[in-house]
């Protein structure tokens, strides 16, 4: 019997998971056919996969059903193609080609693509239980999460969307 070739950077591990709506992924994991509900939900996905492996990425090209994302390096061969699928409105990486040749463990201490949305969903948690955490509590939490020390305006605008997400925004619902 012949069965045709595995698509390239095809994880079989999540193959089960395909015909779910919503599926959360480990972190840094990154494959052809993996699904998100929202283009934020890629890119977010898309920059833990860079924070976690120490590279970054550009924007090629984007507009309101397509994403094309490319290594910074332009001796890199890594680029990724996610597109919204219209029959189920999900978008759905359909392109991984090459993998990073430029991983550097020492990027920098602040990763570009680790913003305060991300800081955010990362202390989601630690705001529920203590929404007066300082600033630098949320700072040791990143760098022993992510191994990045983020700025203190980054960790500060960070927990101010994470207590607006856990409590909605005051203003508005005064």
């Amino acid at each position: 019997m012949h069965f045709p070739p595995e698509p390239p950077m095809y994880d079989p591990t999540f193959c089960n998971a395909f015909d779910r709506d919503t599926v959360v992924y480990p972190p840094g994991t990154l494959f052809v056919g993996q699904k998100f509900n929202t283009k934020e939900e890629a890119q977010d996905v898309i920059n833990s996969f860079h924070i976690i492996n120490h590279c970054t990425y550009k924007v090629s090209s984007s507009n309101q059903s397509r994403l094309l994302v490319q290594c910074v390096h332009d001796d890199c061969a890594w680029r990724c193609r996610v597109i919204l699928r219209s029959k189920n409105q999900l978008w759905e990486i359909l392109k991984l080609e090459g993998v990073h040749t430029c991983v550097s463990p020492t990027i920098s201490q602040d990763h570009n693509k680790l913003g305060h949305r991300m800081i955010a969903r990362s202390i989601h948690e630690i705001i529920q239980a203590n929404p007066s955490t300082p600033v630098s509590t949320i700072i040791v939490h990143m760098k022993s999460s992510l191994e990045y020390t983020v700025t203190y305006k980054k960790a500060w605008l960070g927990k101010q969307l994470g207590i607006e997400n856990v409590y909605s925004n005051w203003e508005e619902s005064y």
